[in-house]
């Protein structure tokens, strides 16, 4: 059965359920779909690449956890806990297929192979601490290949530049040591690194030592850095980063404010574009790994002091957010989950397409949440409209992105449903998820509304795409 046919099959029972909703109080953005009872230290937390397990961290412990039943699970036990036995705090962890590798206090770093279905019988296989690094601490990781992994840290013992080199993990030695004096700030630690494999480039970032934070890419083999980028602000720290190759996210504080921001940066010598305000800590992924704006999915997801919130990363606009406390994040992109330092999974499967078109409020926003399993709770907001005013809700199991009324019509004219708007510009609508959806349907939707300070008379909202897990 190909994927119309499947659409095609339950569009119907979406459209049913849906014009039995209505209007409710304030809906949550980013639904919770399980307390998976783990709370990661030192915003960090991974996890393995089938999305089955999560690695987090207890100070000098890797602990290992089945979540294979999100994101409908209920129980989600501890499988494995493992301590090197430098017994040294760890401050960031990695994990790819070819295992773990977690990184710490005094020059600490340990392996982990994750080989094998059974993750009760992993055991570390290397770790050690104070090699050939005096007493620096490490504090970012990342893992580029079978066998090698980047690692950044403090300044080595005797000099004041950060510490940023290759390790291979199999062979348990350094491979090849990245300069980075006058790159990165004297003093700083590197705290954010990200790879990519189809430029064989690395970004590195970090706390700002004695002035504004830098990001840097370099190239992999040559050890040289090829482009650098400087913050606005002194004492500015950035914490997490994410790099596609020519464009980067940055989370972290500028000038030591309490309030903090995360940065966008884009373009080869990645200028900064846009700051998104709140209190970031880390950044994740969603299911085309975050900034792959070429291909229009520019989705971001930032852990905050006040909970998650997922960002449309080409103008920064925030277009879901949770309350929930957080430090961390990690997200499956195969079931497009988000699971934040406290310990809480958010559903993910909503994407804004863009397409809006401004109105007298500005151009109207649409949002939406749920899983799209059958009997699930599902929301959709709709706000910045004409108070007052009417709106057509349409809703299709195609995209057309037909050129109509000034603007960009995104789904098929499958269903339109009259609303109306409330006083305040916004419209809130709850439902549930009609049974008998196969996972991977999808359903577009957008709003249309007359409005006499639009073009042609009429605003658009952006449109969206929801993905049944």
């Amino acid at each position: 059965m190909n994927s119309r046919t499947v659409r095609a099959a339950w569009f119907p029972l979406f459209v049913t359920t849906f014009l039995g909703s209505s209007p409710v109080g304030a809906a949550t953005d980013l639904p919770e779909v399980a307390n998976i009872g783990a709370t990661f230290s030192n915003h960090r937390g991974a996890l393995s690449p089938s999305g089955d397990y999560l690695a987090y961290i207890a100070y000098s412990t890797v602990l290992i956890k089945d979540v294979s039943s999100l994101p409908n699970g209920s129980s989600f036990p501890v499988v494995n806990s493992l301590t090197p036995n430098h017994n040294q705090e760890i401050f960031a962890l990695d994990w790819s297929p070819a295992g773990i590798v977690a990184v710490g206090n005094r020059a600490s770093i340990t392996y982990i192979p994750t080989n094998g279905t059974n993750p009760a019988a992993w055991s570390i296989q290397n770790a050690a601490q104070n090699i050939n690094y005096g007493s620096t601490d490490f504090t970012g990781v990342k893992i580029i290949d079978g066998s090698q992994a980047i690692i950044g840290g403090k300044s080595v013992t005797g000099t004041t530049d950060p510490l940023l080199f290759r390790w291979n993990f199999n062979v348990w030695q350094e491979m090849m040591r990245y300069n980075t004096l006058g790159v990165l700030n004297p003093t700083g630690r590197v705290l954010g690194i990200d790879y990519d494999p189809g430029t064989s480039t690395f970004v590195a970032a970090g706390d700002s030592g004695t002035g504004p934070a830098k990001l840097a890419t370099w190239s992999l083999t040559s050890g040289n850095y090829s482009c650098m980028s400087t913050g606005s602000s002194q004492d500015d720290n950035i914490r997490g980063v994410a790099f596609d190759g020519s464009s980067a996210v940055t989370t972290g504080s500028p000038g030591g404010s309490s309030y903090l921001s995360n940065n966008l940066w884009f373009g080869a010598c990645l200028t900064q574009m846009a700051a998104i305000g709140g209190l970031h800590s880390a950044v994740g992924y969603d299911a085309d790994r975050l900034i792959h704006l070429a291909d229009g999915s520019d989705l971001g997801v930032l852990a905050t002091n006040l909970g998650i919130a997922v960002v449309r990363l080409s103008d920064g606009v925030v277009m879901a957010t949770t309350v929930a406390g957080a430090q961390a994040v990690a997200a499956n992109s195969n079931r497009q989950l988000v699971i934040t330092g406290d310990g809480r999974a958010y559903s993910l499967n909503w994407r804004d397409l863009g397409g809006g078109m401004v109105g007298s409020a500005g151009i109207p926003g649409l949002t939406g949440s749920g899983w799209l399993n059958g009997g699930d709770p599902m929301f959709l907001r709709l706000e910045d409209c004409l108070p007052n005013g009417s709106a057509y809700l349409v809703l299709s199991s195609t995209r057309v992105d037909l050129s109509v009324k000034c603007g960009l019509l995104i789904p098929g004219l499958e269903l339109v449903i009259p609303l109306t708007i409330g006083s305040a510009g916004e419209l809130q609508i709850s439902t549930t998820s009609p049974p008998g959806i196969a996972p991977g349907a999808t359903v577009f939707l957008q709003a249309w509304l007359p409005d006499p300070q639009g073009p042609c008379g009429f605003a658009a909202s952006n449109g969206i795409e929801a993905v049944a897990q």
